[in-house]
């Protein structure tokens, strides 16, 4: 820059730069898959992740066989900014700071080794308190000596060293391995599909689908590119997953936090179980997922954010989005609905405990105690179209409280399978039964059904029954 320019050169405050880099917002998994990117982009067939604890310490540790680094090359890779060519289309780096600002949300210093193939191996050091002592952006960079080379890459390959480690989200090493190893397999499926290995601490990572659609039940309701204006499309697939039953559905993570919208860039998962307000995380959409799959030439039209880990799609193309997918997300909401109703069981033990009688002495029989009867029965069936909580019939000569499995607040007891909530609904609606056996009596609770009806009914087409649950929950309250 000439002397008499106008424009001078203001160099960052390194210390307090790094500090704010520290704080962009990464979890340790999402931090470690960021550096898995890198090994990717390098072409690594093979990666190996250990994580350790020494003494009250960890150490994280990734090495792979990709093509390695030249000296310039790691010295412009510990950059800020680093100025590698990428192609938008198929590379996992955006902004040339992944290595930085994953390793710093972790750790304090970065030890990465590098060697390219017939090349001299080299190591450099982003230390933060180096940085800060010299108030500078500095890293040591000299070869690597022989033992750590033959010890860590071999003949080519990369290694990235992360210590003085004092922000793990999990310290617990088998889980936080466990953790890694399951966001691991569903953020890099297509490149473990393709062959990719991986491990961490020795052990395999598989690939993971959370649309499940090697599973022989899982129906594919569209699979097909959607139009998201100005020329430029996306892929789209939709599935419905399987009803596997509670326990198996549970296992399989086919839960209403799971369900939703899965968002996968240059085939890399950046973001899950999204609904982009179309729709509630609730139990009727349990088994709705879609996948929406784009290159980085989309990135800006998508505003990817700097972890790529989010993305924030204008209005106009989420209005296109919802066109191509409400049917199919309106369309599983009935069939969840109608599902649960068709499964909806109580189960009344602790509710015969505090409704029997409790006499002072037992009566006794010939062939032992006789043991109190409970003064009605319950029980749950489809009343179709009814907006009733309860009727009440009789069944062999005894009064049966039969429960709508339609009604809202049913359902709500129902789904939060808790004995306490279906006793309070039992002694509720046993209480109202036995009002209702006066004509003044049966007006009140017929007052009651109505209001009831008239909350939980609120709202319009698809928002109905989250407004229904919202009512209800009050009532219940």
């Amino acid at each position: 820059m000439s002397k008499d320019s106008n424009y001078v050169e203001i160099p960052p405050n390194a210390a307090r730069t790094l500090a704010a880099l520290r704080e962009l917002g990464y979890d340790s998994v999402s931090a470690v898959c960021d550096l898995i990117d890198n090994s990717i982009d390098a072409g690594a067939k093979n990666m190996s992740l250990t994580v350790k604890q020494i003494g009250k310490s960890h150490v994280i540790e990734i090495a792979d066989d990709g093509c390695g680094m030249s000296k310039d090359g790691l010295k412009e890779a510990l950059r800020l900014g680093s100025d590698v060519e990428k192609d938008v289309r198929s590379d996992l780096g955006k902004y040339g700071m992944g290595l930085v600002t994953a390793s710093l949300s972790i750790a304090k210093t970065i030890l990465v080794m590098s060697r390219r193939s017939g090349e001299q191996a080299w190591e450099a050091k982003f230390d933060v308190p180096t940085v800060e002592r010299h108030g500078q952006f500095v890293i040591e960079l000299k070869p690597a000596s022989t033992k750590h080379v033959w010890d860590s890459i071999g003949d080519f390959g990369t290694t990235v060293q992360l210590t003085n480690v004092d922000r793990l989200d999990d310290t617990n090493v088998t889980r936080f391995s466990a953790t890694l190893r399951e966001r691991i397999g569903q953020t890099f499926r297509y490149f473990l599909k393709d062959g990719l290995n991986i491990s961490v601490n020795r052990k395999k990572v598989v690939p993971i689908d959370p649309l499940m659609r090697e599973h022989e039940l899982t129906e594919i309701r569209h699979d097909g590119d959607v139009d998201l204006g100005w020329g430029k499309q996306a892929h789209l697939t939709v599935v419905e997953l399987p009803d596997l039953g509670p326990a198996e559905d549970e296992a399989n993570n086919i839960t209403p936090q799971r369900s939703g919208f899965y968002i996968v860039r240059n085939r890399r998962e950046i973001m899950g179980a999204q609904t982009f307000g179309f729709y509630k995380h609730h139990h009727s959409y349990s088994h709705f997922r879609a996948e929406l799959s784009f290159t980085g030439e989309l990135d800006h039209d998508f505003h990817v954010d700097v972890k790529k880990s989010s993305i924030l799609p204008n209005d106009q193309m989420l209005d296109k989005i919802q066109h191509a997918t409400r049917r199919f997300i309106e369309q599983s909401g009935r069939e969840g609905r109608e599902r649960a109703i068709s499964k909806t069981q109580l189960t009344h033990d602790l509710s015969r405990s505090l409704l029997l009688p409790r006499p002072t002495t037992a009566k006794l029989a010939n062939d032992g105690p006789i043991l109190p009867q409970l003064p009605i029965d319950f029980q749950e069936s489809d009343h179709g179209t009814s907006d009733k909580l309860f009727k009440i019939t009789k069944a062999d000569g005894r009064t049966v409280l039969d429960y709508n499995k339609r009604h809202p607040l049913v359902q709500l007891v129902a789904n939060a399978r808790l004995q306490k909530g279906i006793a309070i609904l039992d002694c509720l609606c046993y209480a109202m039964a036995k009002v209702a056996e006066t004509p003044q009596g049966q007006a009140l609770v017929d007052r009651l059904n109505e209001a009831l009806r008239t909350v939980l009914t609120a709202g319009t087409s698809e928002d109905t029954w989250e407004n229904r649950d919202r009512a209800a929950r009050k009532i219940a309250q």
